[in-house]
C-alpha cells in the first residue's frame, strides 16, 4: 500500500514541478482592484486564459483527513503546509476565462485541475459584473466528482459593456482535504 502512496506522491510532485514551469506562480493572474472600471488598454487582453493556485486547506480537515495529510508530508500536525508540496500550498491550478460572443453575451469558461488526489465534491461559485451597465449575475457549480479534473462553459447574457467575473469556492479531496479557490478573475468587452 506504501507503495502506491508514493507512486502517488511522485507523480503529484512531476505534475507540480510541470506546472511550475508552465504558470508564472502563486497569485500570477492580475486583476484591478481600485474599484475603477479597467481602462481601455486592458480590454485589449481579452481572451487570455487565466490560471490562479490552489492551496491545501492544512487548518479546517476532518481527524482522518489530517491522519492521512501528515503522513504524506502534505500538512504539518499544527496545520501548516507540509514539505511534500512542490510549492507551499499547492493542491493545483484552478481558472476562469471569459470570451466575447457579440449580441452582448459571453461564454465563461471554468474549472480547476487538482495535483493532490481526486476531488470528491467541489463548491463553486462564479460572479460577473458589467461596469457599463452596472449589472451583475452569478451562479453556483455544487457537484460530486470523482476526478481530479473539472472544466465547465456558461452562455451569460450581460449587456455590452467591459465585464468582469471570478471564481471562488473550494473543493474537498477523496481523502478528505479541503482544497481553496484562490479567486482567478478575468474581464472581457462583450460587443452589441
Amino acid at each position: 500500500m506504501h507503495g502506491v502512496r508514493r507512486s502517488f506522491l511522485s507523480m503529484a510532485l512531476v505534475v507540480a514541478a510541470m506546472a511550475t514551469l508552465v504558470l508564472v506562480g502563486p497569485g500570477s493572474a492580475s486583476a484591478e482592484t481600485t474599484g475603477e472600471a479597467p481602462s481601455a488598454a486592458s480590454a485589449e487582453a481579452q481572451g487570455k486564459l487565466i490560471r490562479v493556485d490552489m492551496a491545501l486547506n492544512c487548518v479546517n480537515m476532518t481527524d482522518q483527513a489530517r491522519a492521512y495529510a501528515v503522513e504524506h508530508q502534505l500538512c504539518t500536525a499544527d496545520g501548516q503546509i507540509g514539505t511534500a508540496s512542490a510549492i507551499d500550498g499547492w493542491c493545483g491550478t484552478s481558472y476562469i476565462w471569459l470570451y466575447n460572443l457579440n449580441g452582448g453575451r459571453m461564454n465563461v469558461s471554468y474549472g480547476y485541475v487538482s495535483i493532490q488526489g481526486a476531488v470528491a465534491v467541489h463548491s463553486l461559485r462564479v460572479s460577473w459584473y458589467n461596469w457599463a451597465t452596472g449589472g451583475s449575475s452569478g451562479w453556483s457549480d455544487i457537484a460530486g466528482r470523482f476526478s481530479s479534473q473539472y472544466d465547465a462553459v456558461s452562455r451569460q447574457f450581460t449587456g455590452a459593456g467591459w465585464v468582469t467575473a471570478g471564481l471562488s469556492g473550494f473543493v474537498t479531496l477523496v481523502w478528505g482535504g479541503s482544497c481553496d479557490i484562490l479567486n482567478p478573475t478575468d474581464g472581457v468587452q462583450v460587443k452589441p
